[in-house]
């Protein structure tokens, strides 16, 4: 979603229009679930006709005829469609499915109230900021679009403020956002909702588990890029600023650079990195040296981190966890950290560094077995 989201801010920073298609219903065997979403272009220009996926072959098709309707017409104009993926329909085709799915196609331009609220999704989805997408239809013939809006949510509630905002431009009550909130958060995923002769599309916009990159070298860039293809929200960390900054990192959510690593900023504080360290982080050290590999691992093991790997080798590890037993941590403390770093595929180059750590991180995170180091 986040690389989806960022070429589509991209697209609409250069000024183009496009349809945004978004999977707001789906039941049975479809291929691909609520929430998928697929940015459709104005054929002839240079580059991908489409952004994303709804699901490939003819549902990608349908989602493109009907794109080809709204271009031109009002900003905001949208279409609801209900698919239905029996036996025959996909005959012929390579997909074998026998689902039912609803898409909801909206025209988006720069300056329109959709374009406003993908941009802000992307900034919440960097910042680590959970939010709820909502879409207003007015049901008539034209089924144009009345408001859309992300609300941010702090705690799983929405602030006064932002209620207000949203009752401006959606025309809802507090107590119909309230009950859009807890049935979307219920569901998590995109649905639509009839609430009180108004009917919503309401989607939770819930960040993806970050990965904390202590260090900015080779390894980590590599690193970096391949977190992000996974799914990751990716947070560099470094007291080099000619080594931690965009031009190296294009593909991070955020780039911290710290006054020293004494101060890692794990606590969330001012003068590290802006955000917790909490239960679903991973944290990966990669800095430039066993001294400050060992000052960032004494912090991280005083975080609820969910991962915590630090690369090197086995002798290095041996000698690091030698000095934090003497700092008083103890065996369960130190068995937290994964080192050598990544599973075994023999990897050598930062390139293939960087996919063995990736891979062990999407195994943590799928719940899987560790998986044996590698001594990389």
């Amino acid at each position: 979603m986040n690389r989806f989201l960022r070429s589509v801010h991209d697209l609409l920073d250069q000024g183009e229009d496009l349809v945004l298609a978004t999977i707001v219903a789906s039941s049975g065997s479809t291929p691909r679930s609520s929430g998928a979403k697929m940015a459709v272009r104005r054929p002839g220009l240079a580059g991908e006709r489409i952004i994303g996926t709804v699901g490939g072959g003819v549902t990608e098709a349908w989602a493109i005829r009907d794109a080809e309707t709204l271009f031109g017409t009002e900003p905001g104009s949208a279409l609801l469609r209900e698919l239905n993926l029996n036996r025959d329909l996909a005959a012929g085709t390579d997909m074998i499915c026998g689902g039912r799915f609803t898409l909801l196609l909206e025209y988006v331009t720069p300056r329109s109230p959709g374009a406003a609220a993908l941009i802000r999704m992307d900034e919440a989805l960097r910042k680590g900021i959970p939010g709820l997408l909502l879409f207003r239809l007015e049901m008539d013939d034209s089924d144009m679009a009345v408001g859309h809006t992300l609300l941010p949510l702090s705690g799983n509630t929405i602030p006064g403020k932002t209620a207000a905002d949203a009752d401006s431009a959606l025309g809802a009550t507090l107590a119909e956002l309230n009950q859009l909130r807890s049935a979307a958060l219920a569901r998590n995923v995109a649905g639509i909702y009839d609430i009180d002769g108004k009917r919503f599309i309401a989607e939770p916009v819930l960040p993806p588990a970050p990965v904390f990159l202590y260090g900015a070298g080779h390894v980590s860039r590599c690193t970096a890029q391949v977190a992000a293809l996974t799914g990751f929200r990716t947070v560099v960390l470094d007291d080099r600023s000619d080594f931690a900054n965009a031009e190296r990192f294009p593909d991070a959510d955020g780039i911290v650079v710290l006054d020293s690593f004494e101060n890692a900023g794990m606590d969330g504080g001012s003068a590290g990195n802006r955000e917790p360290v909490g239960p679903d982080a991973f944290v990966v050290i990669l800095t430039r040296g066993h001294a400050h590999d060992k000052t960032v691992l004494a912090q991280a093991l005083r975080t609820p981190a969910k991962y915590i790997g630090m690369i090197g080798s086995r002798k290095k590890r041996d000698d690091v966890y030698a000095a934090l037993r003497k700092e008083g941590f103890s065996e369960t403390d130190i068995a937290r950290c994964r080192c050598p770093i990544g599973i075994s595929i023999g990897a050598q180059t930062p390139e293939e560094i960087a996919l063995s750590i990736a891979a062990e991180l999407v195994a943590c995170r799928a719940g899987k077995s560790d998986p044996r180091p590698t001594s990389a």
